[in-house]
């Protein structure tokens, strides 16, 4: 399928311009200590705009309603011990990286530390809290706590299928941005080649409808079902993304087809996928070369650890942190 081009409609004046302001931010699985080394990173990827760390999720038992690192109470991280709960200390323990982020930050300022709530395996707090008041005062602390400016909402099938949920999650982000004006949200979205699922296409319809313009739309380009024969993980994606202009431009109907490239993440698998397909470094330097025409919002992936641990991982010919470099190459036309 051919790759959808920039149009020519005129720009509509009531879309805010971009202020996103990272280009590039492959994930970090932050709870899985044994491969993190986020101070460290930079030194492989010199030229990253940021890093996208995963996952802040609803607590377990006694610790519902709470937003932690992959469900945790506690983190064993580097000989040492970490309160998991992101929005307060858990006993008199330290919260978990907090203390490495705000190194990174003074190592390297330009790079910005993106949050990330939900993820494959986690539970989002919409999910197991019904209080809107109870959720905004989780994010809120928890934005205080670390400092983050740039909150994203990664909603796969533990949350996209529930209304109740995703009708939290508005009500919630509303509050947050009228708290917090600078606040950037993004969301992080399932896709196979017919764009995003069906709740995943009236949850931006609602988003839409009631007037929160997201700074990103980020398809997940992975787990797309098995590739044609004659076929790349790189046309899997351009599959996607021609339905994903479609979906968007159902939700936002003034949008045009520039302004919703403007607003897209491109987040693909590095290497090796769930189905046992495989994402290569062809694909990955042609998803790039999209990415450059099209002037999207931003260039992801999942995720530095394995990407730092090369081909025994990824299980595609690679150098350590080849993918992530790839996407730090991407630079945004304002």
């Amino acid at each position: 399928m051919e790759e959808l081009q920039q149009d020519n409609e005129s720009q509509n004046p009531l879309l805010p311009v971009t202020g996103w302001g990272v280009d590039s931010a492959p994930f970090v699985d932050c709870c899985a200590t044994q491969s993190l080394d986020l101070i460290g990173y930079p030194d492989h990827i010199p030229s990253i705009g940021g890093f996208s760390l995963g996952f802040l999720v609803c607590g377990s038992d006694d610790l519902v309603g709470r937003l932690t690192w992959g469900g945790k109470p506690v983190i064993w991280y580097k000989e040492k011990e970490y309160s998991g709960i992101a929005s307060e200390p858990h006993g008199n323990l330290p919260l978990y990286l907090k203390e490495e982020i705000q190194a990174l930050r003074d190592r390297v300022p330009s790079i910005v530390s993106i949050i990330s709530v939900g993820g494959a395996s986690g539970v989002p707090l919409e999910v197991c809290e019904t209080s809107v008041p109870k959720i905004v005062n989780e994010y809120k602390t928890m934005l205080q706590n670390y400092g983050f400016t740039h909150l994203d909402m990664n909603f796969e099938d533990s949350i996209i299928h529930i209304p109740d949920a995703l009708g939290r999650n508005i009500e919630a982000v509303k509050q947050l941005l009228a708290w917090k004006q600078d606040l950037r949200i993004s969301y992080t979205l399932q896709v196979d080649t017919n764009g995003f699922n069906s709740d995943g296409k009236e949850f931006l319809k609602n988003l839409a409808g009631h007037e929160i313009v997201p700074d990103v739309i980020q398809p997940m380009l992975m787990y797309m079902g098995p590739t044609p024969v004659g076929k790349s993980e790189y046309d899997q994606c351009v599959s996607a993304l021609d339905a994903v202009i479609k979906d968007v431009k159902n939700a936002w109907t003034k949008w045009t087809t520039q302004q919703i490239w403007d607003k897209l993440g491109l987040c693909p698998m590095f290497g090796k996928q769930i189905e046992q397909e495989i994402f290569t470094i062809d694909d990955m330097t042609k998803l790039l070369g999209l990415a450059q025409r099209q002037n999207v919002a931003m260039m992801s992936g999942w995720n530095v650890n394995h990407d730092s641990q090369g081909t025994p991982v990824t299980g595609t010919p690679q150098k350590p942190f080849q993918f992530s470099q790839i996407a730090a190459q991407y630079h945004r036309r304002d």
